[in-house]
């Protein structure tokens, strides 16, 4: 499970055709080939907030990393604050025997 402590001020789909988001990937642990994508993230949030985000079963028990972008276009880059992370944690949940 991934979990981390976010802040975003970013576009709301559909205001604009290609708008500002945060992408959390997991990448193998070359950082060649993207295994899964976890969340897309866009519009405001109120202050701080916890996501969480579960890991799809195939990528369990490889060494992997995760990737986060943020794809903006040049019209948009001093109309909205961004998107900030803190708190980044990756927790290993144990499995039934």
């Amino acid at each position: 499970m991934l979990r981390l402590t976010q802040w975003h001020d970013l576009e709301v789909v559909g205001v604009d055709p290609e708008p500002i988001t945060g992408i959390i990937r997991v990448v193998d642990a070359a950082g060649t080939t993207e295994l899964a994508e976890l969340a897309r993230v866009t519009g405001s949030s109120i202050g701080w907030g916890v996501g969480v985000y579960e890991l799809p079963a195939d990528v369990l028990g490889q060494s992997v990393r995760f990737e986060f972008e943020l794809v903006s276009d040049a019209a948009a880059v001093t109309d909205f604050a961004g998107w900030y992370l803190q708190r980044v944690e990756v927790e290993v949940l144990p499995t039934a025997p």
